[in-house]
């Protein structure tokens, strides 16, 4: 729902800086396991060679990126209206992400979230879906894995939702997957 330009902000601090995406990779997954404090944090930047402005620098910059993906916000709410569909949104966002629904007003369409700082699990990691499939059993008796779609823009978070057994689609803002999803969902293309 949330789209960003990560790929780009991280191939210039990785240039400049040399904050791989590896390395940027594992102090997300250290903040969003678990609530940190800032000194936390900043003990854990250090021991990687990094210094807190730097990463409040990136993090700055990568939040700014970020927008509102309008086109599947309304398909994604049409499908929930006209279809009766269930959404559960599933993010590693952690800490920021009442941040962003209330900017993105988004909170209208989800009927459930799965944050990864309230099960200490991060997308792609098994154990995340299966808990993440839970939650929406809970919303919709006799749920079968076939019947739940993921939409993702990571190829590593689609195989391993794909290996949990989902449909899952990698989102991409083309023509194409557009039409794929409406025809997926049921839904008859406004345009």
């Amino acid at each position: 729902m949330i789209l960003n330009k990560m790929r780009e902000i991280g191939q210039r601090y990785d240039q400049e800086h040399g904050l791989t995406r590896e390395l940027t990779k594992e102090i997300f997954a250290f903040i969003q396991l678990e609530k940190r404090s800032d000194y936390d944090l900043e003990k854990f930047l250090i021991s990687k060679g990094l210094t807190i402005d730097l990463w409040k620098q990136f993090t700055g910059d990568f939040f700014n990126s970020e927008y509102k993906n309008q086109f599947l916000y309304d398909l994604l709410l049409k499908a929930k209206i006209e279809k009766g569909i269930k959404i559960l949104y599933t993010t590693n966002n952690s800490d920021g992400l009442n941040e962003l629904i209330k900017k993105y007003e988004i909170s209208n369409l989800a009927d459930a979230m799965v944050n990864s700082i309230d099960i200490s699990l991060i997308k792609p990691d098994p154990v995340f879906w299966q808990k993440s499939y839970e939650k929406a059993q809970g919303m919709i008796a006799n749920l079968s894995t076939e019947e739940v779609l993921v939409i993702d823009d990571s190829d590593t978070n689609i195989e391993s939702a794909k290996n949990m057994g989902f449909s899952a689609i990698k989102y991409s803002a083309t023509e194409e997957v557009h039409t794929h999803l409406i025809e997926i969902l049921g839904l008859v293309s406004s345009g």
